[in-house]
């Protein structure tokens, strides 16, 4: 499935690219397509003008076009650099999916069955887009979930590597009280413990738990007999305010 937006929703709650919204929401774009599973932008012309781009872009605001007209070429605009910057952004969230699969096809078949490699990816992407009616316009909270998509990323190459998964997924909204499936799969020699409690691990690295929400947070620690990783997971407060922006 792929995405298609109109200039002449733009007032509306969801994502544009019109030259009269956020300039952020053509990056978010492609944040909405991972956090969606989403396969293609489709783009309603590129260099389709106004008589006058410049200063009368028309009912759809610059839907048709995301350069402008020079003599002899084209100008680039914001627009486009920060499309491009979302599709690189995108690539990122991809490069997490992908490491998690690479290590999936090491796994016993029981360890892989229960891993899905896109979840993480999409949890952090949760972080800009909630909703297909809520994203956030805070460049802040961007800039803060690729830095942890990059830091993620990389740390599955530190021992002890250990991979978290939870059903639900992180940023859920639950109830008070309620029970979480923690699981996941660690390096051998890895200790694993969940909100203070230790957590057995098979041979084949699997840890399978369920765990009370008291706090709406689960940590897990993971430690060898060297170095330790401390792993949060947070979720909602059923029926809680919103944080997105």
């Amino acid at each position: 499935m792929w995405i298609y937006t109109v200039g002449i929703f733009q007032a509306g709650a969801y994502l544009n690219k019109t030259v009269d919204v956020p300039l952020i929401q053509s990056r978010v774009l492609h944040w909405f397509n991972y956090r969606f599973d989403l396969k293609g932008y489709l783009h309603w012309g590129f260099n389709s003008w106004t008589d006058d781009p410049f200063e009368a872009p028309g009912q759809h605001r610059g839907d048709g076009w995301h350069v402008y007209p020079k003599k002899g070429g084209l100008l680039d605009s914001l627009r486009w650099e920060q499309m491009r910057n979302g599709i690189q952004d995108y690539e990122y969230l991809w490069l997490l999916q992908d490491k998690v699969q690479q290590m999936k096809a090491g796994m016993s078949n029981r360890v892989a069955s229960l891993i899905e490699p896109s979840q993480r990816s999409v949890e952090i992407a949760t972080n800009v887009v909630r909703t297909t009616a809520d994203s956030s316009n805070d460049p802040n909270v961007l800039y803060a979930a690729k830095r942890q998509v990059i830091r993620e990323l990389l740390d599955l190459d530190q021992s002890p590597r250990v991979i978290v998964q939870t059903n639900p997924m992180e940023h859920t909204p639950v109830a008070g009280n309620a029970a979480i499936d923690v699981h996941g799969w660690a390096e051998p020699g890895t200790r694993i413990v969940v909100n203070g409690r230790d957590i057995p691990v098979a041979e084949d690295g699997l840890f399978l738990e369920n765990v009370s929400l008291s706090k709406q947070t689960i940590i897990i620690e993971a430690r060898n007999e060297k170095v330790g990783k401390r792993i949060t997971r947070r979720f909602e407060a059923l029926h809680g305010p919103s944080t997105a922006q």
